[in-house]
């Protein structure tokens, strides 16, 4: 009976515990931010120029509030990053970089980068710090780098390329993160795609606004037969892909490459801009033929801006009738290549 009588009192002490809140746990974690990666982010050698990165992981334990975390220096800045649905790593989403970001959910393990971007004119070892804080917890993270001459990129490097290859479901709606798994950028080189979905309510039936499709990908040939993996298709006005290209040499011509399959003969249109470019652009795809002229190779030359970004925005921009009918425009195997030394 002592034994019983024992085990009943101890299971009314733990019930008493829990309804008044008046036992501590001696067992419970004590609150803290864990540097997962360490407390330093080498972002070693780095062209003056160009674009540095480094990323690092931390967790909360037993936090009931966010991490905030601040990094100091004009020429740097931070962004969180996570992956949507893959393994793969170049298909991983980046938040926009400033001088801060905040970890929400602060009890996982959450992945920072520390974005570096120095003058073509600066040379030497570098370093600052990421600030991270929570209830009166407060780590630092050293960030070290050093910036050294930069060499031009060979003539006929290829800065960014996208075939636009999912390996998702045919009709899957894309979106960001989901820009295509076999991009590649030249190292000292950020590439930073971002999605815009359509918002016009004249436009908003029930066709994706874009979506991956393997029955019209490219074909070395320019043809689509046989089905030559996937493509990315634009259904709807106001959808708009972004590429944004950091580190690039200002001022030195780039060539954009890429390719255009129009659904059928009528009208509809896309808008294909580009840093330095000036041509005239070619709105209206809808008179080419069709898919039975095959794929249309389009050039331009970009320019990057005196802080070595190239941006390139494509916007579907109407549909012949702009009724929200979804008419197709297939966009596939895009390039960036670096033209000749200045």
């Amino acid at each position: 009976m002592k034994i019983k009588s024992s085990i009943y009192v101890s299971f009314l002490a733990a019930i008493l515990c829990v309804s008044l809140s008046s036992c501590e746990d001696d067992d419970s974690p004590e609150k803290d931010i864990i540097l997962l990666t360490g407390d330093v982010v080498n972002l070693g050698e780095v062209p003056a120029g160009s674009t540095g990165q480094g990323d690092f992981s931390v967790k909360g334990q037993s936090l009931t509030r966010p991490i905030t975390l601040s990094i100091a220096g004009e020429d740097f800045s931070i962004g969180r990053f996570y992956q949507l649905g893959t393994t793969n790593d170049v298909n991983i989403q980046t938040s926009d970089f400033g001088e801060s970001v905040l970890f929400a959910a602060a009890n996982i393990v959450n992945n920072g980068r520390v974005l570096f971007m120095p003058d073509r004119s600066d040379r030497g070892p570098v370093s600052t710090t990421v600030d991270i804080t929570t209830e009166g917890i407060s780590k630092t993270l050293q960030v070290t780098a050093n910036v050294v001459e930069p060499l031009p990129l060979e003539e006929g490097t290829v800065v960014y390329a996208n075939g636009f290859e999912f390996g998702i479901e045919d009709g899957t709606a894309v979106g960001n993160g989901e820009i295509g798994i076999d991009q590649q950028t030249d190292p000292s080189v950020i590439a930073i795609s971002t999605v815009a979905l359509s918002t016009d309510p004249d436009n908003l039936g029930q066709e994706r606004d874009l979506r991956s499709d393997d029955d019209f990908a490219r074909c070395p040939d320019n043809t689509f037969d046989p089905p030559c993996g996937d493509v990315l298709e634009l259904r709807r006005v106001g959808t708009t892909l972004n590429i944004e290209l950091l580190g690039l040499e200002p001022g030195r011509t780039f060539t954009i490459t890429y390719y255009v399959l129009p659904g059928g003969n009528s009208s509809r249109g896309l808008n294909v801009t580009v840093t330095g470019d000036t041509s005239p652009i070619f709105d209206d795809l809808g008179g080419l033929g069709g898919r039975s002229a095959g794929y249309q190779e389009f050039t331009r030359t970009g320019i990057p801006d005196e802080n070595g970004r190239l941006n390139i925005n494509i916007v579907y921009t109407n549909d012949g009738t702009n009724s929200g009918g979804g008419r197709s425009l297939a966009f596939d195997d895009i390039s960036v290549v670096a033209g000749p030394i200045p």
